[in-house]
């Protein structure tokens, strides 16, 4: 799964994406990943806002837990 956070305010627009391996780490193996989780937790990079928002896509780069490739 990738995870792309971007900042709502509309002097900024800043995008990255976020590392779910640094998150897993910082937060705990068993913390929910969830935007509802996550976004309150989150702020802009560059502006530091708190207006962030979440989009999630599968990544083409892993392997399926079957061991395939997932295209």
């Amino acid at each position: 799964m990738r995870l792309q956070a971007f900042c709502h305010n509309s002097r900024c627009h800043h995008n990255q994406p976020l590392n779910l391996e640094k998150l897993k780490a910082k937060l705990g193996p068993d913390a929910p990943a969830m935007a509802d989780d996550l976004i309150p937790k989150l702020r802009c990079a560059k502006c530091g806002g708190k207006a962030v928002g979440l989009t999630y896509a599968p990544d083409n780069t892993k392997v399926s837990g079957m061991g395939h490739r997932i295209d």
